[in-house]
Formats: C-alpha cells, structure tokens, sequence
C-alpha cells in the first residue's frame, strides 16, 4: 500500500482500511454467537439441549489436536548458519523456547485457541512485547476471538498474504488515560473517544457510521442479554482499533492505533514488535480455500444436534404416555376426571352408576428400533467429527487384543492427524515469533554443550523452530515412544535423548540426576581401572 503524506488524507484512508476490514463483522458475530450456543448448550438461545452432543466431541477432538504438556522444539538452523558452534547453542535454544511457552501461558492459550477454531472456524494467537516498571520487556500472549479481528481480503486464508488487518480492543478510562498519559494531544483523543451505550439494543460489537470519506467515526457497542457466560458491563469501554497494513515505501508493517476521529499512533512494526513479521497467527483445523476464516466444526453437527434432539423429545413424550397412558372412561357419569385422579392414588376404588362402565388404558409400546435410530444418530455424529468410538475410550467392535486396538486407532485417527499436522504447523509460526522476541528482547543467558554461557541475541535470527517429533499431538505420542525406544536398543541415541523423546514427569529432574549417575559410573570405572593397573604393576614388580 502506498499511503498518504497529507494528514487528513492519511486520516480517511486508514479509517477506509478499517471499514474494509471490518465489512461483514455483524454476521460473522451473529454466526459466531450461534455456534457457542450449540457449543455450551447445545442449542440457541431458549431451545438447549436435554443431551448436548456437541460439546464432548469438540472437546474430544481438540485434546487429540494438540497436547499442551508434551509439545517440544528444536531448532533447524540454515546452510550457512550450520556451524559447530551454532550447533552446540541449539539445544538451549530449543529448551529456552520449550520453558517460554509455558511461562507466556502460550501451553494452554494456544490449546483454548485450537478448541475454539473447531467453534468458531477459527482463532487468533496474538503475541506482542511489553514494558514492565524496571524497563525490561515481557512477552504477553492473547487469545483473540475472530470478531474483534478482521482483514483487508477475506477470499484469501493465508494471513501472511494479507495487505491490512485489524485488532480491536476495548480498555476502561483508567486504561486509556495511563496509555496515553504522555502523548501531546490527549486532550483531543479523550474528546475524540466514542463511549459505550448501555442502553443499545441487543446486538453485536460492530463498527457504524465507518465508510470511505466519512467525517465522524464512531464505534456502536453490544450489550449481551444477561444469561449464562454473558459478562455483566458495568462501567463504559471505548474501542481502540489497531491497523496493521504494509506499506510499500517502507518495505515492511506499519501500524496505526485508531479511534474516534482520530490517529493516535502511527509508527513501523519495528518500534512495537519484530520488524517483518506479524504479531498474529490464526490457528484453524480446517481451511477453506476460498475464505480466510475456516470451517466450523459446530456447523457441520448443528443439523445433526436438533436431529437428535427431536428424536430424544419424541422419546421423552412416549415415555411419559407410558408413565402416564391416555385414559378413555366409559360409565361414569359426571365428574370423571375427579374420579378417575381418586382412583388412581395407591389403593384408590371408584363407584360407577352404570353397570357396564369400564377403563381402558392406552399403553403405548416402545419399539426397539427406536433406540437403533438413536444411536445410528449418534454414530453420524461421530462421522461427521471425524471421531471414533475408540477415540472416547470406548471398544471398537470386532477388537480383541490390545495390538488391534491400537492398529484401528491409528487408522481411524488418519483424518485428524491430516488436522494435527496443520496445528502443528500453526504451533511452530508461534513459536517462531517468540523466539523472535525472546531473541530481540531477552537478556537472559544460555548455556551450550560445552557449559558456556551465550544470549539469544548471539544466536542466528534466520533459523527455524519447528516442533520436535509431532509432539504437539496426542496420536503420535504412542508412535514416538516405540520410536525412541528402538532407537535406544539400536545405540542410535543417548539416554538423555530417550528422557527428552519420552518427556516422563520430572524430566528435568531426570537429566540432572543422569549426569550423576553418569559421572558416579565414570569415577568408579577409572577406580576399576586404576586397581586394574596397580595389580599389573605389583606381578610384575614381583615376578
């Protein structure tokens, strides 16, 4: 993009990217509002599911996705970069890496994102550097949920193809004032800011009064009906809006922070944030090649819920005529629902002026195959997931020995390993821009192999990081664990490579108490050796 040099012409084509960006919001936020519901409740609002089918299976799925406690990293440096020492500094590296993921949080708010994108279609990790009071920089990690995030061509799914994005945020008043507390015209941006109004009608966070060339900008808040997993909003938010777009003349990102009528940050990515590079990954299991916000997997069972459900409430209401059967009374004058209410307490009689009056019970019969259609239901479920009933710990039929059982799982789970392998990939671009991070911002040091101390910064910045042996998902957990222990009867690898390939609990613990071990076996091997030689030496000094 080529921006302008006039302010105001600056100020109308940065606010023309946002409403760009923003076009389609309110029915991407109605969709989304619609799948967690069936998510949460398995159903929209006012019509939840008895059985909500939806939820296990979109939780099942991304526990076999991605395996936040096993994940590791290593890194794969380039041709010219492959040196000795490069490679002795890749295993601090790749554990620096393996420790900051937890520490940002990322383990689990990268696991939260995967099982969302099954809700939603997709999910954004943000990762962005901040200052604390002692002037040295965190790296804090967000999980964004798609409606507050938006792009400049949503035809195309690859992120890094984008010319513009947008974030948007909302902060309270304290929150704005300590943000701006030092900037020349805050004085125009406190008058500029649009405030929250409480008294909006239902509806979604969406931008109004946005197109190219307008004068006013102004942001339209939601206020969610009050219901379960709604938060209460007690005092005003005001909306921030941050434009990330590539500007040709600079040769990298630019970001501008919006809101109101007003710009008040613009400034390159390099300044905020690793230069080149966006602060953003989207993380979905399944694209579509034409849409840039992937395929819901709460979409693809909503027709097969109600399905079921219908079918559980037909069922529910023959039970209850079976409770409660249809009652037809022949002979008993005036007043027989009263009668009949006394005659059917426990040891109730009834009296009948008529000699031929009678009651008669209309018992429905529950057929078997309705519990066949039931559960034939609850199998298309399972299809349509790309689940199998092994996969929810149940015994798939015709398994008879525990070989077989891990043979049809490994065959079953096909599909999701295709959908882990795209995680996977999502993981590593992650991890790729924390380390870009760390390796800008941290001061920490590292040790190599020969137990010299080094920074990050000393470390080449062109290098991968990918995730070592599929550890960032479950179905090759198994795979890999026979892996490695082949590899160790073989000779092929070390003891401390089968701890980090098997990654037991305590690993670290593990490695420290090896190197112990390992020297305790060197000290009493040279000991043997030592007597060894003194016994030699003593034959032959007396022969």
């Amino acid at each position: 993009m080529i921006f302008k040099t006039n302010k105001n012409d600056l100020l109308d084509q940065v606010l023309d990217i946002v409403w760009t960006c923003k076009m389609g919001n309110s029915q991407r936020t109605s969709f989304y509002n619609e799948c967690q519901d069936f998510y949460l409740k398995g159903g929209t609002e006012g019509m939840g599911a008895r059985a909500n089918k939806i939820k296990p299976v979109i939780n099942r799925q991304s526990a076999f996705l991605y395996a936040p406690e096993s994940i590791k990293f290593w890194v794969d440096a380039s041709a010219e970069e492959d040196s000795e020492t490069t490679y002795k500094r890749t295993d601090g590296v790749a554990q620096a890496i393996s420790m900051a993921w937890k520490d940002t949080k990322l383990d689990t708010k990268f696991g939260r994102a995967v099982k969302y994108s099954r809700v939603n279609g997709c999910s954004i990790m943000a990762m962005l550097p901040r200052m604390r009071t002692d002037r040295k920089v965190d790296i804090v990690t967000y999980y964004v949920h798609p409606k507050f995030f938006g792009v400049y061509r949503p035809d195309v799914p690859e992120l890094e193809d984008q010319q513009a994005v947008t974030l948007m945020s909302y902060f309270v008043m304290e929150e704005i004032e300590r943000r701006i507390s030092l900037h020349p015209d805050k004085t125009r941006i406190m008058r500029e800011l649009s405030t929250a109004d409480k008294d909006s009608p239902i509806g979604e966070d969406v931008i109004e009064g946005v197109s190219p060339g307008s004068q006013q900008y102004s942001a339209g808040y939601y206020k969610r009906d009050t219901g379960a997993y709604n938060a209460m909003q007690t005092v005003p938010y005001y909306g921030f809006t941050d434009v990330y777009a590539f500007d040709d003349n600079l040769g990298d990102w630019r970001v501008f922070t919006v809101t109101g009528n007003c710009i008040v940050w613009d400034r390159p990515i390099e300044r905020i944030g690793v230069p080149g590079m966006l602060p953003f990954v989207k993380v979905c299991a399944e694209e579509h090649p034409e849409y840039f916000w992937g395929i819901s997997l709460v979409d693809d069972l909503k027709k097969l819920q109600l399905w079921y459900g219908d079918r559980m409430e037909d069922m529910d209401n023959l039970i209850q005529q079976i409770l409660d059967p249809p009652t037809a009374a022949m002979g008993l004058g005036q007043s027989f629902e009263e009668k009949l209410a006394a005659f059917r307490r426990p040891g109730g009689k009834i009296s009948s002026p008529n000699a031929t009056g009678s009651i008669q019970e209309f018992v429905p019969k529950m057929p078997e195959e309705v519990f066949e259609f039931v559960s034939n239901i609850d199998s298309l479920l399972m299809d349509a997931s790309n689940m199998r009933p092994s996969m929810f710990g149940k015994q798939e039929p015709g398994t008879r020995t525990e070989g077989m059982a891990a043979s049809m799982l490994r065959v079953a789970g096909a599909e999701m390993r295709l959908m882990g392998l795209e995680i996977e990939t999502q993981a590593q671009a992650c991890a790729q821009i924390l380390f870009r991070y760390l390796r800008r911002y941290s001061a920490e040091k590292i040790v190599d192999d020969d137990g010299k101390l080094f920074r990050l910064a000393e470390f080449p910045d062109d290098v991968r990081v990918r995730v070592d042996g599929h550890s960032s998902n479950p179905l090759f957990i198994e795979d890999n664990s026979q892996l490695a222990m082949g590899l160790m009867r073989a000779g092929a690898i070390t003891q401390e490579t089968l701890v980090r390939m098997l990654s037991p609990v305590l690993e670290g613990k593990i490695l420290h108490d090896l190197k112990k071990i390992q020297f305790a076996k060197l000290v009493a091997a040279e000991k043997v050796k030592i007597e060894q030689e003194m016994k030699r030496s003593g034959k032959a000094a007396a022969s």
